[in-house]
Formats: C-alpha cells, structure tokens, sequence
C-alpha cells in the first residue's frame, strides 16, 4: 500500500460559520479542426460553499480589554472554501472526438468552471456573508462569556475596507 508523503501545510486561521449546498449547470466546449464538430462537456456540480472570519486579520488594537469588557472588531466575512462534491455532481452529455480527439482534461476544465461560479456567486450574494457575520457573533461571544466576560461586544470593519 502506498503511504502518504507531506507535500506541505500551513497554518488556517478560519473561524467558518456557514455552509451553503449549491449546484450550478456548466458547459464547456473545444474546437476541433474542421469538418469535425467541437467536443463538449455539460455538467451538473453540485458544491460546499463556505463562509467566515479570517481570524489572522485581526489586529492587536481590533481587541479592548477593560476589565470583564471586551470589544472586538472582526473583519467582514469572507467565502472561506468551496469544494465540488464528485459524488453528487453529473455529467449530461458529452461529445467527445474519436480523431484528432482533444478531449484530455475537458471534465477537469469543467470541475474548475463550476467551482469559479459558485465561489462567485456566493462573493455576490450578501445574505451569505450577513449569515455568517450572524453566526460569528453568536459564537464569539459565547466563547468569551465562557473565558469570564460580562459585557462583550463584537463589530465588523466595514466590508468595502478589505
């Protein structure tokens, strides 16, 4: 059996507060040389989208401590990953050349297509950010009440700033 070999690693500072399913219909298509008809890939992609805080963007004067008071300043949330679920994701049709065939890394082209437009749709659409703007300040200020602060208040630095 093969073992695993570290390729490389590094460190996340994500604090994720939500997840979206999303599905997107993609097409993608090929010339070939004349007479020959383009081949073409039509898939349906179904993916995780995720948003949160990048926690490595805060800053030591985002943070007041004053006695059992804390006030954080969050920056504004951001999609934090998306990734295609090869399970649930279908190909429709395909046409695929059996000469002068160019076909080789058409159904990848098409997985990197469909995971640029739910990432983008998910940029695009604010209620998904505002979802997890929602979710961080619950569970950040959950955490602190939990460290012993009375009075916690968490703001976001306003999203045009990033």
């Amino acid at each position: 059996t093969a073992t695993p070999i570290v390729i490389g690693w590094k460190e996340l500072g994500y604090l994720t507060t939500v997840q979206y399913t999303l599905q997107t219909a993609v097409a993608v298509e090929r010339e070939r040389p004349w007479p020959l008809p383009p081949e073409r890939v039509v898939m349906l992609a179904v993916g995780n989208v995720q948003a949160g805080i990048d926690m490595t963007k805060i800053d030591e004067e985002d943070v007041e401590i004053r006695g059992r008071r804390v006030k954080v300043t969050l920056p504004f949330p951001e999609v934090t990953s998306v990734e295609i679920l090869p399970d649930e994701t279908q190909i429709f049709d395909t046409e695929k050349g059996i000469f002068f065939s160019n076909y080789e890394g058409l159904e990848t082209e098409a997985l990197s297509k469909a995971r640029r437009e739910l990432e983008g749709w998910a940029v695009n659409r604010m209620e998904i950010l505002e979802q997890a703007q929602k979710f961080a300040r619950l569970q950040l200020t959950d955490f602190l009440r939990k460290l012993g602060f009375e009075e916690v208040e968490i703001t976001f630095k306003n999203p045009r700033s990033r």
